[in-house]
Formats: C-alpha cells, sequence, structure tokens
C-alpha cells in the first residue's frame, strides 16, 4: 500500500543524480525503458522507498509503501474505539485504543522523521518538490483518536482545546491528502509555519492537562513516576521541535516552488481565522491552568493538585517544587514567550535606530525618502512609532537605478504605505505571543497577494516597461553578489543559520519561522513570476 507519495523534478544533472544513487542505493532494480530508472531500498523493514526517475523529462516520483494491512487496521481501531463508548467500557481499554489510532495516524510520517535526523531519502537534496500527498486513509484513525480524546475530556473546560484541535488537525491532514488543491499548495511553507507556531501550545496545554490528570487520578507512586516520565518526554520533545525547526529552514530556503497568492477570500478567512482562534484557544486554556483562583470555579487547575501531591510524598518546599515542575512543562511556552519579548525589543530599537541613523533624500515625493549608509539591495515602507510614514532605501540600491527606475521602487513602496502594510507587519509583531507568531499575522494577511498588488501599482504609476527593466536590473546585481560571494572566505551570507552552533542556532531559526522574515521573503515570486504576471494583467 502507498502511504507517501512526492513528486518533483531533478535539479542536477541526470549522469551526476545516477551516480549518486547507484552509489548509495546501487544499479536500479528495474529498468521499465531506456529512459526511466527504478531505485527499491527498505527502511527499517515496515517500510519500501521506490524512487522512480524519468530522465528524459527530470521527473521524479518518490513513494513509501507497506505491507502492513494500513486500512484494516485503521478502520478496526477505529470502529473499536465507538464501540468502547457505545458499551462504556474501561477506560484503560479506550486509552490504549486512542494510543493505537494515534500510532496509526503517525505511521506514514515515521520514514519523513527519520529522514529529518538521518538522512534516509538521498534523492531529496537532487530534486526540487513540487507535491506532497498522504494516503486519505490516514483520516480514518485520525478520526478515531479525535472522537477518543473528545470522550475522554470528560468535562467541558477540556473539550473546549480539543474541539478545536481536531477541527484544526483534520483540515491539515485533509489538505495532506488532496492533491488538486494546488491554489493552496503555491506556498506550501505556510502549512509547515501553520504547524510549528501552533505546536508550543498544542504541547504546553497538553502537558498541563496530563499533568493535573495525574496529579487527580494517580496513587502517589504512580504519580512520580508518570510526572518523571513527562518532564523526560517534554525535554525531549523540545528538542526535536527545534530540530524540526531546522530542518524546515533549511528547505524553505532552497525551495523554488511557484509562488501563487490564495485568491479566495474565503479560503483566506477560513484557513487563517481557524489558525488564530485555535491559538488562543490554546494560549487562554494554559492560563486558567496555570491559575489557582479563576472566576469559575468548576476550572480545573494545575498547581493545587500537583502541589498536594509533593507535599503527601514529604518532599520540601512544595509550592517552589510544584511550580518548578510546571515549568518544565511549559518549556515550548517559555520559548514563545521569551522569542516575542526579544522580538519587541529589536523591532522597537530598530526603529529608533532607523530615526537616527538615516538620511533624508532631497526628492520631490509625496513620501519623505530616507537613506540606509549600507550597499545592499533594498527598499522598505515604514511608520514610525509616532505614525510618521516614510520610504527606506539603501545607498547601494540608489547608486544602481536611474531616476526613472528609482520611481518604480517608490511607487511599489508607496502602495505599501497606503495599504497600511507597516500597520500590519507591526501588529503582527504585538499580538505574536498571542497567536504563534508574527507569521502567523503575516499568514492571514496573504503578502504574495499584497505583493503583486504592488507591482500593478508600480507599473500603472511610472510604467510597465520600466518596473520591468528595474525588477531585472536588481535582479542581475544580486546574482553578480552571490556569484562573488561564492568565492569570498567564511561568508556569513552563505554559512547561513549553520553560522550559529548548537543551541543558539537551533534557536536563532525558531526566531526566524514564528517571528522573522522567513515568511515575508517567501511572499516575494520570482523576478519571472513578477514580470509575467505584470504583463498578464497589462494584456488583460
Amino acid at each position: 500500500m502507498k502511504l507517501v507519495s512526492v513528486a518533483g523534478t531533478l535539479n542536477r544533472p541526470w549522469k551526476l543524480v545516477r551516480s549518486e544513487l547507484n552509489q548509495l542505493l546501487g544499479s536500479p532494480s528495474t529498468s521499465d525503458s531506456d529512459s526511466i530508472y527504478t531505485w527499491t531500498t527498505t527502511i527499517i523493514r515496515l517500510y519500501t522507498l521506490v524512487i522512480v526517475i524519468d530522465k528524459s523529462t527530470s521527473d521524479v516520483t518518490l513513494n513509501i509503501r507497506t505491507s502492513v494491512p494500513y486500512t484494516l487496521i485503521g478502520i478496526s481501531a477505529t470502529l473499536l474505539i465507538l464501540v468502547a463508548r457505545i458499551l462504556h467500557l474501561s477506560q484503560y481499554f479506550l486509552l490504549f485504543m486512542m494510543v493505537l489510532c494515534l500510532g496509526i495516524v503517525v505511521f506514514p510520517l515515521v520514514p519523513s522523521l527519520l529522514n529529518s535526523f538521518q538522512g534516509y531519502f538521498p534523492v531529496q537534496g537532487l530534486m526540487d518538490t513540487n507535491e506532497i500527498q498522504v494516503t486519505p486513509v490516514v483520516l480514518i484513525p485520525l478520526v478515531g483518536w479525535l472522537t477518543g480524546l473528545v470522550y475522554a475530556a470528560g468535562t467541558g473546560p477540556f473539550r473546549i482545546p480539543i474541539l478545536v484541535m481536531a477541527v484544526f488537525m483534520f483540515a491539515i491532514f485533509a489538505y495532506h491528502t488532496v492533491p488538486q488543491m494546488m491554489e493552496l499548495r503555491r506556498q506550501w511553507p505556510i502549512g509547515a509555519v501553520s504547524v510549528l507556531a501552533s505546536l508550543p501550545l498544542f504541547l504546553v496545554a497538553g502537558g498541563l492537562a496530563l499533568l493535573y490528570e495525574f496529579a487527580t487520578r494517580l496513587p502517589l507512586n504512580t504519580f512520580l513516576f508518570a510526572t518523571s516520565a513527562l518532564v523526560g518526554g517534554m525535554i525531549f520533545l523540545s528538542i526535536s521541535y527545534l530540530k524540526l525547526t531546522r530542518q524546515f529552514v533549511l528547505v524553505a530556503q532552497s525551495q523554488t516552488a511557484p509562488n501563487e497568492p490564495i485568491e479566495s477570500l474565503l479560503a483566506r478567512i477560513a484557513w487563517g481565522g481557524l489558525l488564530v482562534l485555535q491559538n488562543i484557544c490554546l494560549l487562554a486554556f494554559t492560563l486558567f491552568f496555570l491559575s489557582d483562583r479563576w472566576v469559575f470555579d468548576a476550572w480545573p487547575t494545575s498547581v493545587k493538585p500537583v502541589r498536594n501531591q509533593i507535599a503527601q510524598a514529604g518532599l520540601p518546599l512544595p509550592s517552589i517544587l510544584a511550580w518548578s515542575l510546571i515549568l518544565v512543562v511549559s518549556i515550548p511556552l517559555l520559548m514563545l514567550f521569551i522569542l516575542w519579548t526579544w522580538h519587541i525589543y529589536t523591532t522597537i530599537r530598530s526603529q529608533i535606530a532607523l530615526s537616527n541613523d538615516t538620511t533624508h533624500l532631497n526628492i520631490d515625493t509625496e513620501t519623505p525618502i530616507r537613506i540606509i549608509d549600507s550597499s545592499s539591495l533594498h527598499a522598505s515602507a515604514r511608520t514610525s512609532l509616532q505614525g510618521k510614514q516614510s520610504i527606506l532605501i539603501t545607498k547601494g540600491l540608489l547608486e544602481l537605478l536611474d531616476d526613472d527606475e528609482l520611481q518604480a521602487v517608490i511607487a511599489h513602496e508607496s502602495y505599501h504605505l497606503k495599504n497600511r502594510d507597516p500597520l500590519r507587519s507591526f501588529l503582527a509583531s504585538l499580538l505574536g505571543l498571542l497567536v504563534g507568531g508574527k507569521s502567523t499575522g503575516m499568514i492571514i494577511f496573504d503578502f504574495p497577494r499584497i505583493e503583486r498588488q504592488a507591482d500593478l501599482y508600480a507599473a500603472d504609476q511610472v510604467g510597465t516597461q520600466t518596473v520591468i527593466r528595474t525588477l531585472r536590473r536588481i535582479e542581475a546585481q544580486e546574482t553578480r553578489y552571490a556569484a562573488e560571494k561564492v568565492f569570498s572566505d567564511n561568508s556569513p551570507e552563505l554559512m547561513g543559520s549553520d553560522h550559529y552552533l548548537g543551541v543558539i542556532g537551533l534557536a536563532w531559526d525558531l526566531y526566524n519561522t514564528l517571528f522573522g522574515n522567513l515568511i515575508l521573503a517567501n511572499a516575494h515570486s520570482s523576478v519571472d513570476e513578477r514580470v509575467q504576471y505584470i504583463l498578464a494583467s497589462e494584456r488583460t
């Protein structure tokens, strides 16, 4: 049975790809024709990796298959959960079936997780991915697991975040099982960032809920053992989360998929609204759990039961130990809070620095132009903390462009000011802690669509050919810069996040994903795409 299918195109010469695959996997197991080659290998005995390459078209298909009766097991486990609920069977049986269903859901994803740490898929570095599809059968055990969660939650306060999570998780998995939804795949990092932004809140809310269950339902000895396991598991999951973010950043920076905006307003509202609602509910749920006193007396809290159990164990300073335990369980949320605090600080500091370290350009424009003393090629719209608007242009860009091309850049940035995009960006930063990061807000605003509108506005103001000439000139200069960096020693730009080692490097990748410019940089299409869109709009 096919579990996961990945399609793409080769990004290297065929002879080099064949040589590398032969060295890693041996000779092709089958060759259907002179142009189609197939490699097959086994992953931890449960999975079979099949790589098919058509050298005439450079098309690549990577399939993960299994001989395990996946569909039968998924349906059986889901039905048993429903039977357990209808017949009021033991809670332990329900818990066992929930764990089984969760394992069945994760089963198709295990090879990808192993690949993130051990590189099981050598072809991934040789191809540009265009489409990923997970078997729709995964939705069956997912429904069983989510149904069991709702039943096991018991009280209303627990069911609120679980229902929100159920809708979000079902939407995520359903999205990845329907390959024809290409209009949403134009920015696959959106889905990844949505998950990465939500994971800290999911982990902490789930950890605190488990801690409450341990403290109220388990005997003392079992409570101490289960709590120790929970602490170890949370530390392991936090480290895995950082490593997963590192892998995402490396792939996102190298992706070359077409960048199409989501034109449907309904789709943007549904996707962004669901994401924000989920994260706000999870954060509120977490804060309620940490409160010793709340306006609703019936709302459960983690602090008192944990403190009581520690006191019964005869350990000293039960209150301090209880809060220390809760802080460890809340590590992912603490990481999010620290990153958000740092982001707000650097945002305000950069606003002050730009006011002091820029010079005014004496040019007749509606909006003041300020020059940044930098050789990079960059321009941006800015609204200061006092509400004053300006356009920032680097000295390198000013020296590169002629007067007409400079007006094209100014027109593009003027659209961002008219559209209040700097205000949207600052609002996304300010509410970053509430919704899982600044990037979540950038996703909702759909900046790829805004960037295209800014290009069209500039073309309308200064002419289509002027805008195209400006884009091509900047592209040529950036290509020249990139070529120079290749021959420069110890270039930090080439080293990327690997320039920062250990925990600092992982933290930097997480910051870049949740609060940095990764999503905003992804919003800019390639120059060829921008030119094609401008010309197509002119014809219509």
